[in-house]
């Protein structure tokens, strides 16, 4: 009997493979959903700091222009993060339409790998099925012997 040769192999060696590609994207996108928040943390304590230091030189006392400055530089820092946050949730967006694509992707490999499983379980009963006709076949040939020897050694 032939081995076992699953005809859609391809099929599923592709399907594996855009499942590959599909968590690449995934990563890449998580990754920028992370970057995006590690800089929204950055520019939070950029703004603390600079806040700090600026009500500290206000107490020891300051020129209106400075503090102008200083206004117009935290002002950067938050419109910034503000910016940054809309980034993120387009990071996110993006993440969770990768994700969804991910997810279609397994299934449609997992479809393809059951049935290559069903076909393989198929194969091996019909095996097994072949492999007891040929024994039941054997065994009748040398019942078969026994009986004719049986029967020209009496006569």
């Amino acid at each position: 009997m032939k081995r076992f040769n699953f005809r859609l192999s391809a099929l599923l060696d592709f399907r594996t493979h855009l499942e590959r590609l599909a968590r690449k994207e995934t990563a890449m996108a998580y990754k920028d959903v992370r970057e995006s928040e590690k800089a929204i943390e950055d520019l939070k304590e950029k703004y603390v700091k600079t806040a700090d230091e600026l009500d500290g030189i206000v107490t020891k006392g300051i020129k209106v222009e400075q503090l102008r400055i200083y206004n117009k530089y935290l002002d950067i820092v938050d419109y910034s993060i503000i910016e940054e946050k809309q980034r993120k949730r387009e990071f996110k967006k993006k993440l969770d339409e990768k994700i969804a694509e991910l997810t279609k992707k397994r299934v449609d490999k997992k479809v393809i790998e059951r049935l290559k499983e069903k076909k393989e379980i198929e194969y091996m009963d019909e095996f097994r099925k072949f492999e007891q006709e040929t024994i039941d076949e054997v065994v009748s040939l040398k019942k078969a012997r026994e009986v004719n020897y049986e029967a020209t050694s009496k006569n």
